[in-house]
């Protein structure tokens, strides 16, 4: 668990960079779109991991 929490971290702390660098609503739209297909990915990935871990300790 103690990945996902530092992974969605790092992703907002990126996301916020990004909002603030980014100029124009149409590039934050999609810039937008495309970190929170990613964050969703390394969040159910860390979860993934979290599962498998746990899964393997009670074995």
């Amino acid at each position: 668990m103690a990945t996902a929490n530092v992974d969605a971290g790092a992703v907002m702390s990126g996301l916020t960079l990004t909002f603030t660098l980014t100029r124009t609503y149409r590039a934050r739209m999609w810039l937008g779109t495309r970190l929170i297909l990613f964050a969703g990915l390394v969040l159910g990935t860390s979860m993934v991991v979290v599962e498998v871990g746990e899964a393997l300790d009670e074995a």
